[in-house]
């Protein structure tokens, strides 16, 4: 088993219980799961680094780390993409349970219940490439959801009560998933206004109806937006057309407002929506 002290050969016997399976009690002692050559700190240490660097970088830095080295090179089959996808699996298989016990089976999630009067959520989606893939590209979905912000010093402010989900799939079913989380923190029937932020996506749009929130159009596009069809007077002039809500930082804020019905001929408008 390889450790940050290098390799360790571990000797050990495999003992049958009551039931007639067979174990290795020193494996559960250690916390080792089935036929993982790792120690469990090395591959939690792996998969941290893997969230920030590739795979190559990262086995580089668990080089240094390791006493003597990485003695296994990647041609044996354990590689970083292996250690990581080992301790992710089990969560993956676990929200699939999940997903199942409440949508198909009816099961009611254990909830915290959390009640606020403003549930703001912000969806978007990113390209990567893909590699030994049939399709050489794929759309990453990535949602937060907060409750506000809070004061952290002159001008700075943070999030309160942070909540992210991110997954490679269709809009339907990273609401369906992104819902069933915030359903295990929240009592969504209770909350007072669910505002739902994004870019314009369809799949964003979706989502807002999904969960019975109020979509709005992100202050970066909706300014891109009209400026596409306004000159900069304009939009300066339209901006006390815009009815804020109470619920910013500091400053002008654009997201928790209700954006303010424009007839339909007019095109800038339409874009609003």
């Amino acid at each position: 088993m390889t450790g940050v002290l290098g390799d360790v050969w571990i000797e050990r016997r495999m003992y049958r219980d009551d039931e007639g399976k067979y174990r290795y009690l020193l494996d559960e002692a250690l916390g080792l799961r089935k036929g993982c050559q790792v120690s469990p700190w090395l591959e939690g240490l792996a998969t941290c680094l893997a969230s920030y660097m590739p795979y190559g970088k990262c086995e580089e830095v668990l080089s240094r780390i390791v006493s003597g080295g990485l003695s296994h090179p990647s041609s044996t089959g354990r590689t970083i993409h292996r250690w990581v996808g080992r301790v992710i699996d089990p969560y993956v298989e676990n929200e699939a349970k999940e997903m199942a016990e409440v949508f198909d089976d009816g099961v009611v999630p254990d909830s915290e219940g959390r009640v606020v009067s403003h549930l703001m959520i912000e969806g978007d989606g990113t390209s990567i490439a893909l590699q030994r893939e049939e399709e050489r590209r794929v759309e990453v979905k990535v949602g937060i959801a907060y409750e506000g912000w809070e004061v952290v010093g002159q001008d700075r402010y943070r999030l309160k009560e942070k909540m992210t989900y991110a997954g490679i799939m269709d809009g339907e079913k990273f609401w369906d998933t992104f819902s069933l989380r915030l359903a295990k923190r929240y009592d969504l029937a209770q909350i007072g206004q669910i505002i739902v932020g994004g870019d314009g996506a369809d799949w964003v749009k979706k989502g807002a109806e999904m969960i019975g929130g109020v979509y709005q159009l992100d202050r970066f596009h909706l300014l891109r937006a009209l400026r596409r069809w306004l000159s900069e007077e304009a939009v300066g002039a339209s901006i006390p057309g815009l009815h804020f809500g109470g619920f910013r930082p500091g400053g002008w804020s654009f997201p928790l407002g209700r954006i303010r019905q424009e007839p339909e001929e007019n095109k800038p408008g339409r874009l609003l929506n």
